[in-house]
């Protein structure tokens, strides 16, 4: 399956390729047999070599909601000397099993986690006695008589195997690229100019360009005023653009204005004087789906993904390169005027999300709908 033109089983590669140590064994039909067959012939194979890994992860490519910081737990309770991790989220669901209903259980997802001679063994344990098991948590856990360490998944990564297991996840798919993951080191000589430089995520880039080397140009609303068109003259001096402005509690035409039409016509401009370089957009998690009370702002920063989703391979063919950053809640002034009572721990901080956005000013990646959402902001 193909939500958004990609494979299910890259949205799990996105995260995986960066563990180059840890084994990653994805179902495939063969005529040799079925899944823990191939797990075996490839622990196997792995076993004669003198550099062979410590650990193994089994994760089913199906399940394409990976997180790094599920990885990164998994691996780190390995090395304190747990014998089986396994991701896993509470279901309350009425489930038959057996002769009984089973009302609380803990739903085994994936990656699972385990020493590699620990789940070579009992794979060939698993032939000696001629039996099979839905997982290697259960095989390893029936073998061994051990007690699974459990890890919580921010959320359900649910087995994509039918056209409404995908419909229930494209949202999240949609929105839940891996944001690069190499900061820039050195932004000497980067000439930057920053949309919305007044507010609270404004700030945190021009915090973050200023360690980078980079010089910016950060116009007040009295000099360029985004609720009415503008020509962007001076674009020939810059080499990256950061549009963070946003209205919220404004007049309809106001936050249609600010939030998409300026972004439509600085696209126009860059495209019509033949400029190049990167622009990121600072979306919201908002766009995922029209949030009461807000329905305006939830369509105009909608509108802002669709266009650069339609746009973005165009407009790279001619070096304008566009990307979208859409956090939630960030420990802005804005968002303690909105959510007076919301706790700075359940918020992302300005400055996490400008580290993030300045990674796509000097990149060829385009087209990027990048969520970030508090629980995932592991770097």
């Amino acid at each position: 399956m193909r939500p958004h033109g990609k494979e299910v089983i890259s949205y799990s590669l996105d995260v995986l390729r960066h563990y180059g140590e840890t084994v990653v064994v994805t179902e495939l039909s063969t005529p040799d047999g079925g899944i823990e067959e191939q797990v075996l012939s490839v622990l196997k194979a792995m076993s004669v070599s003198p550099a062979g890994p410590d650990f193994v992860l089994l994760h089913d490519a199906d399940r394409p909601l990976i997180t790094h910081q599920s990885v990164q737990e998994i691996i780190s309770l390995l090395r304190q000397g747990r014998e089986i991790v396994t991701a896993s989220v509470p279901t309350r669901d009425s489930v038959w099993v057996g002769q009984n209903f089973l009302k609380e259980a803990d739903s085994l997802q994936t990656p699972e986690g385990f020493p590699f001679g620990l789940l070579l063994r009992a794979h060939e344990w698993r032939i000696q006695v001629g039996r099979t098991f839905a997982s290697g948590t259960e095989l390893v856990s029936t073998w061994r008589g051990i007690t699974p360490t459990f890890v919580p998944v921010a959320f359900s990564n649910r087995r994509i195997e039918t056209k409404e297991d995908l419909a229930a996840v494209e949202g999240v798919l949609k929105f839940g690229q891996e944001c690069l993951k190499e900061a820039p080191r050195d932004l000497g000589g980067l000439h930057v100019l920053i949309l919305g430089g007044s507010g609270g995520i404004g700030q945190a880039c021009i915090e973050s360009l200023k360690e980078l080397g980079a010089t910016y140009r950060a116009p007040s609303r009295r000099e360029l005023d985004l609720r009415h068109e503008q020509s962007y003259s001076d674009l020939g001096s810059y080499r990256a653009i950061i549009h963070t402005a946003g209205e919220y509690d404004a007049s309809p035409e106001d936050i249609m204005q600010v939030n998409f039409f300026s972004c439509l016509n600085l696209l126009a401009r860059a495209e019509e004087r033949a400029w190049q370089g990167n622009i990121v957009f600072i979306s919201s998690a908002a766009s995922t789906w029209g949030r009461p009370g807000i329905p305006v702002y939830s369509a105009s920063k909608s509108a802002l993904n669709a266009l650069v989703e339609a746009e973005a391979n165009r407009l790279a063919a001619k070096g304008i390169i566009v990307n979208i950053v859409a956090p939630a809640k960030v420990n802005t002034r804005l968002q303690s005027i909105i959510n007076p009572s919301l706790n700075a721990d359940v918020m992302l901080s300005p400055r996490y999300v400008a580290n993030i956005i300045v990674r796509y000013i000097r990149t060829n990646e385009h087209g990027r709908l990048v969520l970030l959402r508090k629980g995932l902001d592991t770097d």
